[in-house]
């Protein structure tokens, strides 16, 4: 009851002042300014820098300079309001602002006016308060139909602007326009652009064109330029903080109503009639008054309160909608990985399917048109296709066949794309692969086409490729193209954990490789060895019966009349027998039971003193290239070995040859590392030399490949070949301690790499060719104690022995000889001991009759080993060497020389 008489009495004495005041005949006084007071020292430095400069850009729309050279402007009103207020003289000088700048911080002018608080600028200058909020200009466009994108590009262009607005008629001043359209409001400048009497319109401040063009319902307007609000200060040199303070209380002084007079000013527009506040005082403020009164007390708290809940619930919802947006993506992407991932851990997908389930998921989370995958092929770096989508067709223009699978197209031929001869991929699916970083573009034109591609190719309008690393290594690549919207950064992400988990695979492929392949080495080098020990052991049983033929027929040819038919029957069985005891030799070469005489060798020299041979055993119609590295390291090898390699690698190529061809023989040097090395059994990191000989000829399958080493393995027809060919060459490579490769397609022909250890330094190993003292083999006597396990061997050693003046005893094992050494070992000049035999052995054997006797002197005989093998067993008692099979005057000539050192050595005492 009480509360009513109130609030009507207060009404009342409201309106009472309001008509009151709207009855004045005079103008409502201006708001106080703040009373500037300034500190001693600031009015010191006042009173020591009479004038304070600050550069102002000559090109400042709001600028005029009048005729008696004063500026006018924006700037220059905010400036004398300062200095009214502080008694301090700020004074503009104009200028180009770049000249402006670099005097400002050179000291030669005090700052700068109108700037923009930069970082970049701090250590020249402190920054005033801002005076000026600026928006800048916006172009309108209408969809950009004559490419607009900055304010150089108006020139030529049909250009909408206002009717007397002063920074517009500025403005176009820079310009060169084709034609000037004046319209009378903002709407206007927008609708004379969309109906094209305008190429474009602009005008200070972004935001009212595009609130007009909103109002208007028109969508189909672009604006260039930034949005971006940036604040406008003054900027004084940094060593002077006493004028910063003074210009921050002076524009702090400064009413807003000031400000606002200012800015509409310079910047409103031209000939319309000002604001008469006055007026609009005596009219309109006791109507608004009073409404504000009745309803502003009630509905100001109110909406407050109702914009608060509005804007909270606004964030709220769109944190939701992002957060669900993320949680869906995700959702999405490890449902996909999922996927894959059980993939992965089966064992029976091969890489092209897993290759068509990557590639389906990528497409389903890009939401790509189309797209493949593919494998860097780990010897030629080719990028390999598995699966694609329609994008390429082959050479003839037909689609590519294959299996399809979820859209994706499996291929039984995969299409290649080969690296170029620079080692760089060429076009757009190959950049990311030269980078090795995921590349994407939104362009949508101008991409570079390869070579290979340019047949049956999509258009392009969208790229995404992706390459697959394990570690640092290339191993494949993920592309897609053509999504309806733009690829960005979480696109790449999630194609990227595709890619994680696809390099798996490849990896897991590749380690299944490598152990297939180290288990084909180990299988293939002990199937060599087993073969190995075969041979030598039918060879060393082979070489005792061809010891009994060629002793036997060398006896009866000496026995029997020369010009008699029986002689030249008996010497075709000796010649037999020679041919047959080279073929032993081969096989213990491919055994490894002989070893070569190694000296340090040039490879190349070798191979030019074979070079005339080698030609006369090849026709003319093949041609023979040579190719030899210069400074080449030198090898431990034996020339002999070598040459008989090469003759053998160039018979094998002149039976793949039969019309011709082409021969190259070529030598590098490679250093082999460690994970190299482990691949292939028998084979030590370091550096090699590599023969390489090469053929144009028919080739082999990869079956045939399997068994060229064997022995007795051959292609040719019956009684064409023994087989032994390429089975010498591996066992004379391998007792050299190198490494034979050889690479080989049907109709593509054969290289044969064959790789010797380098030599690290050069020293040599003594030379143990010796030659037969010239002198005869017949003896004087002396006895000779002949052990063999096999009675024909004894046998013909003993004729031999016998029919030239020596005296022989018998032993058939190691045991008896022993025995016999033991009874009369002081008439024994000489022994002469199997190596191989049943029992205790030679070798043991060999050890006791050197206990027995220091002095003893040995001579080995055996089909097994050479000298420099049983040389390295450091047996004190040996003194010479005779291999089975072995003919009559090498067995007297090894006999005859080691009693000659004996009988020297005694005679020099």
């Amino acid at each position: 009851m009480l509360r009513a008489p109130v609030i009507k009495i207060q009404i009342r004495t409201l309106m009472f002042i309001i008509f009151t005041l709207a009855a004045l005949p005079f103008p409502l006084p201006a708001a106080q300014s703040e009373q500037v007071i300034l500190s001693r020292e600031e009015l010191a430095f006042i009173k020591n820098h009479p004038r304070i400069v600050l550069g102002m850009d000559n090109r400042w729309g709001s600028t005029v300079r009048l005729d008696d050279g004063t500026l006018q402007g924006y700037e220059t009103d905010i400036l004398n309001l300062v200095n009214q207020h502080t008694g301090a003289n700020f004074v503009l000088q104009e200028g180009v602002w770049r000249d402006l700048v670099e005097k400002a911080k050179n000291g030669q002018i005090d700052g700068l006016a109108s700037s923009f608080a930069q970082s970049s600028r701090k250590q020249y200058f402190e920054f005033s308060d801002r005076y000026l909020s600026f928006v800048p200009m916006a172009i309108v466009i209408k969809e950009n139909p004559c490419n607009i994108r900055k304010w150089e590009d108006l020139n030529g262009k049909r250009i909408a602007i206002q009717k007397g607005v002063r920074f517009q008629e500025e403005a176009i001043k820079t310009l060169t326009p084709k034609a000037i359209v004046r319209v009378e409001r903002m709407a206007d400048t927008i609708f004379a652009v969309i109906s094209g009497k305008a190429d474009a319109g602009f005008g200070f401040g972004a935001f009212g064109y595009m609130r007009e063009a909103g109002k208007l319902g028109i969508s189909k307007m672009q604006f260039a330029f930034s949005m971006e609000k940036m604040d406008v200060v003054f900027s004084i040199r940094r060593d002077w903080p006493l004028a910063t303070r003074i210009m921050n209380k002076g524009l702090r002084a400064i009413p807003d109503k000031e400000y606002d007079r200012i800015f509409d000013r310079w910047y409103g527009t031209l000939g319309k009639n000002r604001f008469d506040l006055v007026r609009f005082l005596k009219i309109a403020l006791p109507l608004a008054l009073a409404v504000a009164i009745f309803l502003a007390l009630y509905f100001r708290k109110m909406n407050q309160r109702l914009l608060l809940v509005q804007n909270r619930l606004k964030e709220d919802i769109a944190k939701r909608k992002q957060a669900q947006e993320k949680l869906d993506w995700k959702s999405r992407v490890n449902k996909i990985l999922a996927q894959l991932a059980d993939s992965l851990i089966s064992t029976d997908q091969d890489i092209t399917k897993i290759a068509s389930k990557v590639l389906s998921g990528a497409k389903r989370l890009t939401l790509s048109e189309c797209g493949y995958v593919s494998e860097i092929d780990r010897k030629t770096f080719n990028n390999i296709i598995h699966t694609q989508t329609d994008m390429f067709s082959r050479s003839n223009g037909e689609q590519t066949d294959g299996e399809q699978t979820d859209g994706e197209q499996t291929i039984d031929q995969p299409v290649v794309f080969p690296r170029g001869e620079d080692g760089q991929y060429p076009g757009v699916w190959g950049h990311a692969l030269n980078t090795k970083a995921p590349f994407y573009s939104n362009l949508g034109s101008g991409y570079p086409v390869p070579q290979d591609m340019s047949n049956g190719v999509i258009h392009l309008t969208r790229v995404l490729s992706m390459p697959v690393k394990y570690g640092d290594q290339i191993i494949g690549q993920i592309a897609l193209a053509n999504a309806p919207i733009n690829y960005g950064k979480k696109e790449v992400d999630a194609v990227q954990q595709l890619a994680d988990l696809y390099a798996l695979a490849i990896h897991r492929k590749h380690s299944q490789e490598e152990s297939q392949f180290i288990e084909k080495q180990l299988y293939h080098a002990q199937k060599m060895e087993s073969l190995g020990t075969l041979a030598g052991g039918i060879a060393h049983d082979f070489n005792n019966l061809l010891t009994i033929m060629i002793g036997y027929s060398e006896m009866v040819i000496e026995d029997i009349h020369n010009g008699t038919p029986e002689v030249q029957s008996v010497k075709e069985i000796h010649k037999a027998g020679l041919r047959a005891k080279g073929l032993v030799t081969q096989i213990l070469a491919f055994s490894r039971k002989m070893d070569p005489v190694l000296v340090p060798v040039d490879l190349n020299q070798t191979i030019r003193e074979a070079e005339k041979m080698l030609a006369r055993t090849i026709p003319k119609m093949i041609a023979i290239t040579y190719y030899l590295a210069e400074n080449i390291p030198r090898v431990n090898a034996d020339t002999g070995n070598i040459t008989q390699v090469l003759m053998n690698l160039f018979a094998n190529a002149h039976d793949a040859m039969p019309d011709g061809g082409r021969i190259t023989v070529e030598t590098t040097t490679v250093s082999f590392s460690s994970e190299y090395a482990a691949r292939y059994t028998g084979v030590a990191p370091g550096e090699y030399v590599c023969l390489s000989v090469g053929d144009t000829g028919t080739g082999m399958d990869p079956e045939t490949i399997e068994h060229i080493f064997d022995p007795f393995f051959t292609r040719k027809e019956i009684g064409k070949g023994t087989g032994l060919g390429l089975s010498t060459v591996y066992g004379i490579i391998k007792s050299h301690g190198g490494h034979i490769i050889c690479n080989s397609e049907p109709n593509r022909g054969t290289i044969f790499k064959l790789y010797l250890p380098a030599l690290k330094s050069e020293n040599r190993t003594p030379d143990r060719s010796g030659q037969h003292p010239d002198s005869t083999l017949r003896g004087s006597g002396q006895t000779i104690l002949l052990v063999d396990d096999e009675s024909q061997v004894r046998k013909i050693g003993h004729l031999f022995l016998t029919r030239t003046g020596y005296q022989v005893i018998q032993a058939s094992s190691g045991e008896e000889a022993l025995a016999i050494y033991r009874e009369c070992g002081s008439q024994i000049a000489l022994v002469i001991l199997d190596i191989n035999m049943p029992g205790m052995g030679g070798q043991k054997c060999m050890n006791e009759l050197v206990l027995m006797n220091p002095e003893v002197k040995i001579i080995i005989s055996s089909g097994y080993a050479s000298n420099d093998r049983l040389a390295s067993r450091q047996s004190p008692g040996m003194c010479g060497y005779v291999p089975k099979p072995y003919t009559m005057n090498e067995l007297l000539g090894s006999v005859r020389d080691t009693l000659n050192r004996q009988e020297k050595a005694q005679n020099d005492v």
